[in-house]
């Protein structure tokens, strides 16, 4: 077996392996001894992974190098979860006795709800969606208790609850070529209680919680965030989601190819097959070649024309002609030129 064959058998494994977990919140327990381990512990921890992958290596001797690592760094991710919640339950029980309507998003959700366990899903700080509205008052109560912003951006604010990073949204979305799709009240009266270990907290429901990390993930990063496509894959395998609400819904907000894009992405990143949301959200053949320049990268084949294509992916997004303007603006500004230069023209 040749070396370019035994790469492309390991990155294989590994798409694999990761739409088994999609599916059954479980990684493959066996791990091929013809496979290059090297690079799957590289690809593991270049993706921050370990806190995933981490129960597996310990049944795997071919790995036995990786489970000192991935066992701290399980554990790590654990103990910052753990403080995370903590601090979110703590600052819902201050908006809820202030009668502020808010809803926690993204990681701290997922975490807790949708992994088979915290550890599994790293996150970096707490998201949360409140009404814009209703900023003053909010502001004013976490100033009573004590916490002020360490930082305030164009859409957000941020403070620290016990060492944790919780970033206040009053948009869901910093570009303002989408900000319209958003509407935070209607958003908020879908909410319910999540109860955890610690105390309850706000969260959207199930359809606007993936409509909201397909937004961020195609919007904010382009889909190059190898996690938040796993985060997106956990629910493409929910056969109750309402995917035709979720389709009528990308209609009326001119955001349906950005979502066929996203899920095709998925499915065909982690081998998902066709699940309910394929006959809402078709994608022709012919542009299934917009998916391979998403898919390489992750794998280490990046060059220019992969590049290109992805800003096409990005303008074939935008549905209406403003949306596209700006787009195409935006890949002139200093932040895409800095990336363009680090990813293609920078010596590592």
């Amino acid at each position: 077996m040749t070396a370019a064959t035994v790469k492309e058998n390991t990155h294989l494994w590994l798409r694999h392996s990761l739409g088994e977990y999609a599916r059954q919140r479980e990684m493959a327990a066996i791990i091929p001894a013809e496979l290059d381990m090297q690079l799957i512990c590289r690809w593991v921890e270049a993706h921050g992974l370990e806190g995933l992958f981490y129960r597996t290596t310990a049944a795997n001797q071919h790995l036995f190098e990786a489970v000192p690592r991935w066992h701290k760094k399980a554990m790590a991710e654990l103990v910052a979860n753990l403080r995370a919640l903590k601090a979110t339950v703590q600052l819902f029980s201050l908006l809820d006795n202030a009668g502020i309507e808010a809803v926690a998003m993204r990681g701290v959700v997922l975490a807790n709800r949708d992994y088979a366990s915290p550890v599994e899903r790293s996150m970096r700080d707490v998201d949360i969606l409140l009404l814009p509205e209703a900023r003053k008052h909010t502001l004013h109560v976490l100033a009573l208790a004590g916490y002020k912003p360490c930082e305030q951006l164009r859409s957000q604010d941020v403070v620290q609850i016990e060492g944790v990073v919780l970033e206040l949204h009053w948009s869901l979305l910093t570009a303002k070529r989408y900000r319209d799709c958003v509407d935070a009240e209607q958003w908020l009266q879908s909410r319910s209680t999540l109860h955890t270990q610690d105390g309850c907290l706000q969260v959207l429901s199930r359809e606007y919680e993936l409509i909201g990390l397909i937004l961020h993930a195609f919007i904010h990063h382009e889909l190059t965030i190898f996690k938040q496509l796993l985060d997106i894959a956990l629910f493409m395998v929910d056969e109750q989601l309402d995917w035709a609400w979720i389709a009528e819904w990308c209609r009326q907000n001119r955001v349906s190819r950005m979502f066929a894009l996203t899920l095709h992405l998925v499915g065909s990143l982690f081998f998902l097959g066709a699940g309910a949301w394929c006959s809402c959200f078709p994608l022709e053949d012919s542009e299934n070649r917009r998916l391979q320049a998403w898919i390489q990268p992750f794998f280490g084949q990046t060059d220019l024309a992969n590049y290109v294509q992805l800003k096409a992916n990005m303008l074939y997004a935008a549905e209406t002609p403003e949306r596209a303007f700006r787009q195409l603006i935006g890949f002139f500004s200093a932040s895409e030129l800095r990336d363009l230069r680090r990813r293609y023209y920078t010596k590592n």
